[in-house]
């Protein structure tokens, strides 16, 4: 969706930049005299190469050291000047020397006023003592098309990768950049959330994932503000977020059982996955309680990836205290690359967690001394036999 106001929203078709060639030997050094030449002009670079009125261009100007040369050579300065006109546009100096077989890359920022084609005149002073003015002139025209500025974003909100997720997109169809972005979010508290982009350059996107996740249905409302050739400017859109009716991986514990062990219980059943997608590395592990404390063999297990709508048998162990009626079972998984802890209370019945009786109730003689008398009476009795 594109604003309605801006610095202008007119359909404007491109025109490429029209860059003149230069090659080593075309270029001349402007000053007179005899000496032979040791510097030339081997390119000139425009960025960007469409720019729009009132936008900053970079023109680099690369100067070569002849690899002939006898020595060093020294750049004093490069001038921009107008083609037309001869008057100096921008200038840089003091840049350094250059060694034989070396060049050198130098920037040259200019801000063009006129929209259309813009000749201009890029010149490197090198210095030449053998000259009557100290230095050598090496020139190189360049044309460049300057177009009318356009501002004209685009801001999109759609579904994310991940679960969960919500990609608010600000694209930039214009020719100034979107300068300090940023992208206001309404919650479902009602608190409205900002995000900070990059400058976003004309031909470019950016783009931020939020977390959408637990949030109800509802209509977003997004805005992203920029600024763009010195005016603030705001775009808004609506998205609606998609319904879910459960999470598409969820992993719960059923049809549980609870039996007696001689150091605790042992919980048996399933890790079910309810959801719609696979869920991976599944753990259990018994929680720790005032009543209840993981123990070998199996106070955790590790079940694995469980498919969705499948399920997987699991086994735990644990000592819990007497009349227990619910054991703490954590539950740990993978789903769409994020992790989801949560802890599932497990019923049980109270008699399986109650003391182990260890008499007959009647104060008679425990089952294990009875068991050993009438061994020992038995075993009399054959002595007593064999002998007679």
């Amino acid at each position: 969706m594109f604003p309605d106001g801006g610095v202008d929203h007119r359909p404007h078709r491109v025109v490429l930049f029209v860059l003149v060639l230069v090659t080593a030997s075309s270029v001349a050094a402007v000053g007179g005299g005899a000496a032979a030449q040791q510097a030339q002009v081997s390119t000139v670079a425009v960025d960007p190469v469409e720019p729009a009125v009132g936008e900053p261009v970079t023109v680099t100007v690369t100067v070569t050291n002849l690899a002939s040369s006898d020595g060093a050579i020294t750049v004093e300065s490069v001038r921009l000047r107008d083609a037309a006109t001869g008057d100096l546009l921008t200038q840089t100096a003091e840049i350094g020397q250059i060694d034989p077989g070396g060049s050198l890359d130098i920037p040259v920022v200019v801000t063009l006023t006129e929209a259309g084609l813009t000749r201009i005149q890029a010149e490197a002073y090198v210095e030449n003592v053998d000259r009557p003015l100290g230095r050598d002139r090496y020139i190189q025209p360049v044309v460049i098309e300057v177009v009318e500025p356009l501002v004209r974003p685009d801001l999109t909100v759609s579904p994310g990768a991940t679960y969960g997720t919500t990609d608010l997109t600000l694209a930039n169809y214009g020719t100034l950049s979107l300068e300090a972005p940023q992208l206001t979010v309404t919650g479902p508290d009602g608190t409205p959330l900002t995000y900070y982009l990059q400058d976003v350059a004309p031909g470019a996107n950016r783009t931020r994932t939020i977390d959408t996740r637990g949030w109800a249905m509802q209509t977003l409302s997004v805005t992203a503000a920029y600024t763009a050739n010195d005016t603030s400017e705001r775009l808004t859109v609506e998205h609606a977020l998609a319904e879910r009716a459960t999470e598409p991986g969820q992993v719960r514990l059923t049809s549980v059982d609870a039996e007696r062990t001689a150091g605790g219980i042992e919980l048996s059943g399933d890790a079910a996955n309810l959801g719609e997608l696979p869920v991976e590395a599944v753990y259990l592990r018994v929680a720790d309680s005032a009543e209840v404390t993981p123990i070998p063999p199996r106070g955790d297990f590790f079940v694995g990836e469980v498919a969705a709508s499948e399920f997987a048998t699991f086994r735990l162990t644990a000592s819990v205290a007497p009349n227990t009626s619910a054991v703490p079972v954590e539950i740990r998984y993978i789903m769409a690359n994020a992790e989801t802890v949560t802890t599932q209370t497990v019923p049980i019945d109270p008699a399986v967690s109650a003391p182990t009786e260890s008499t007959d109730g009647g104060g008679g003689l425990p089952w294990l001394a009875i068991v050993i008398a009438l061994i020992v009476a038995g075993a009399a009795a054959v002595v007593y036999r064999t002998r007679s």
